[in-house]
């Protein structure tokens, strides 16, 4: 008796969280003080459930296909994703030895609650994968860098020789399109943290005018290119290659919701936002924007 109860008392008091369940019926038949605690569950509470009340019912099966395999020995089980009382899921690294318990088939599981170190370590996954990204991204945006610069100085070389205005035409062409490219590279190269973005002082309209031939170009004959910039736009601080790609990446997404053509106006305008707008869930702050 004594010796049964030191056992029970090693049982019932100890920290990790454990339970006995029949195999045969999933019937719980002894549970712990920390496998309360952990579930939020009373005793009697507990051990009036199931076995398939813990699990998620999509993984009801392959708990019941787990049970039928015997242990042999102590065994890891793997993790599982289990329900508390108040509809918490966890994620539980699972031990488990089979027994005879009361005369019956039984398996005793340890239950440890892993949700916390499986969350840091998707997050220590998630940033090596951001790291590697940057660095694939930073590599491919110099090897572009590099084959940008010796387009862009051809193109340059040709232009200060004499050529045919068609010509001409073509190799500004290129040099618009190498522009464009650059600013890829340096979106590459400033997601590999090798570059900076370079805020400035932009005037935005006369930015939008001055991409107003590329932008045409880019729309084809079926869609007529309207620019509407107000007078009141102050400067704004951004970096300009990075502005000019956005526009012309706006500037495709619209063309190609337009297959029946018709006509894109690319405009600017100062807007209010009061505090009413930013209390209903606008980004941001009141004021002139």
């Amino acid at each position: 008796e004594q010796s049964e109860a030191q056992y029970r008392s090693l049982f019932t008091e100890n920290p990790q969280p454990m339970w006995i369940l029949e195999r045969d019926s999933c019937t719980f038949l002894a549970v712990n003080q920390a496998a309360l605690a952990q579930y939020g569950f009373g005793a009697e509470e507990f051990m009036s459930l199931n076995g398939r009340d813990l699990m998620l019912p999509s993984e009801v099966t392959v708990f019941l296909q787990d049970l039928a395999r015997p242990c042999h020995g102590v065994e890891s089980r793997g993790i599982q994703k289990h329900c508390k009382k108040d509809g918490t899921l966890i994620d539980v690294e699972i031990t488990a030895a089979d027994l005879v318990y009361r005369d019956v088939p039984a398996r005793l599981f340890l239950a440890q609650d892993v949700t916390e170190r499986r969350q840091r370590e998707m997050e220590l996954r998630k940033i090596h994968r951001v790291e590697t990204i940057g660095n694939v991204a930073g590599g491919v945006g110099h090897h572009f860098d590099n084959l940008m610069t010796i387009i862009e100085g051809y193109t340059t070389e040709l232009l200060e020789k004499p050529v045919d205005l068609k010509s001409a035409e073509y190799l500004q062409h290129i040099r618009a399109a190498v522009a464009r490219g650059s600013s890829l590279t340096r979106q590459l190269l400033t997601a590999g943290g090798r570059q900076l973005v370079q805020p400035e002082a932009i005037d935005l309209n006369r930015l939008i005018k001055n991409e107003g031939p590329t932008l045409r170009r880019l729309l084809g004959t079926e869609i007529d290119l309207q620019i509407d910039c107000s007078a009141a736009v102050p400067y704004l601080l951004g970096d300009r290659h990075l502005l000019e790609h956005i526009l012309v990446s706006l500037v495709e997404n619209a063309r190609d919701a337009m297959p029946n053509g018709g006509t894109l106006t690319v405009g600017t305008a100062t807007i209010y936002v009061d505090d009413t707008q930013v209390e209903s869930g606008h980004p941001g702050k009141s004021g002139d924007f």
